[in-house]
């Protein structure tokens, strides 16, 4: 069983680590939005919240490579561990002032992205080549299985205690669970051997592959699409359709159990090697979502809505083929360090999106918003089916000179 799932003991810790933070972070983090919209907050500064969000996921995502390379899969959990329940130590304290929940929150929610290098290095360093889909595949069901009861389980509490109380409550929780994370990691991950290179960000960019560069190009588009809207979904379900905190909590579940249907059979399909159909898949459904959620609203149908969540949660349909695209094509020996400049170049292309957002939710309305974010994702489903192919010499993007080129590599 351990082997047809691809699991060891390095996953494993990895696993559990993802499934004690990520229950609760999705306890109360969906509701973000809402909390500062009930502090009196207006739609402008939910777009700077993401804004800032999306600035320091960029720097983390870099930041978790160079750590990783310097402390090791080990070291480096337990440091992004420690500094999340600082985050979660001054929410607790200092919740009150809206400014400090935004600090605070940059501290909880940059794990994931400080840990995404880490992840796929010591899933990718571990786990045979054919079976990496299926790792990443069950990585991500790890990832969302939180998702599914925490937003729940979030929803019914904050309809019972009230936005503000309820958070509070919840972030008190998750401070637990993350507490109970840290020394799983410290007691039992074994350590691993440190890979620190000096290798530069300019020299790490010219030994990446043109695949991956007109991946990441195309990707910059389909997150300009989801985080045009992303965090004002939970608004504009709340106080547009009159949802209630608890049902949105379902619908959100609703997503991640569309999402999850599909990992294990896609992860599984990818040890054939033919990696670009599933991941095609994601970046249409990447541009249809958003018009999902203007149909639901123009009806105001319950039916439509559930739909759109579902649209939703299919964008998710090619991630376990992604990352294994990435991780078998990044060269070895920069990996951890080439993952997170990957994302990190991913985030700051994208930071911007949510200010836009507010601005043309202010100007024009959620309805303009959406359509305008599903053009934008068509033209990232474009990119990736017109560049993203091994057999293609040179990448259109070159963020860093034109530096040597590398050679065409296959997917699998």
């Amino acid at each position: 069983m351990a082997d047809f799932f691809a699991i060891n003991k390095t996953t494993a810790i990895v696993l559990l680590t993802i499934l004690l933070f990520g229950f609760g972070e999705e306890l109360w983090s969906k509701f973000i939005p809402a909390y500062l919209t009930a502090k009196g907050q207006p739609i402008l500064v939910i777009g700077i919240y993401a804004l800032v969000l999306n600035l320091f996921e960029g720097f983390c995502y870099m930041g978790g490579g160079y750590v990783t390379h310097k402390l090791g899969d080990r070291g480096s959990l337990i440091m992004f561990s420690i500094l999340t329940l600082v985050g979660y130590a001054l929410f607790v304290t200092l919740g009150s002032i809206p400014a400090m929940v935004i600090i605070s929150v940059l501290l909880i929610r940059g794990w994931e992205s400080l840990s995404q290098p880490v992840t796929l290095t010591a899933v990718g360093s571990t786990t045979k080549t054919e079976k990496l889909g299926l790792a990443f595949a069950l990585q991500s069901i790890q990832k969302r299985v939180p998702m599914i009861l925490g937003t729940a389980v979030g929803g019914i509490v904050l309809s019972g205690y009230g936005i503000i109380s309820g958070t509070m409550a919840l972030v008190w929780v998750s401070f637990g669970l993350g507490i109970i994370a840290l020394i799983v990691q410290w007691k039992i991950m074994p350590k691993s051997k440190n890979t620190d290179n000096s290798t530069s960000y300019r020299q790490i960019w010219r030994m990446i592959p043109d695949t991956l560069k007109n991946l990441l190009l195309a990707e910059i588009f389909t997150r300009w699409c989801l985080w045009l809207v992303r965090e004002f979904l939970v608004i504009y379900c709340l106080y547009n359709l009159n949802v209630e905190p608890w049902f949105f909590g379902i619908l959100v579940s609703i997503e991640i159990a569309t999402s999850l249907i599909t990992y294990i059979p896609i992860g599984k399909a990818t040890e054939k090697g033919n990696l670009k159909p599933y991941i095609g898949l994601s970046f249409i459904f990447f541009a249809i979502f958003p018009l999902g959620f203007l149909l639901a609203g123009i009806t105001k149908s319950t039916i439509l809505l559930v739909m759109a969540f579902i649209l939703y949660g299919l964008r998710e349909i090619g991630e376990p083929a992604r990352k294994r695209m990435i991780t078998n094509l990044m060269p070895e020996a920069i990996r951890a360090k080439a993952i997170g400049f990957y994302w990190g170049i991913r985030s700051f292309a994208f930071c911007t999106s949510s200010i836009a957002g507010a601005f043309i939710w202010m100007k024009w309305g959620p309805e303009v918003l959406l359509v305008v974010a599903s053009v934008i994702g068509f033209i990232g489903a474009g990119i990736f089916y017109l560049l993203v192919t091994p057999k293609r010499h040179g990448a259109i993007i070159a963020l860093i000179g034109s530096g040597n080129k590398s050679s065409p590599q296959q997917d699998n």
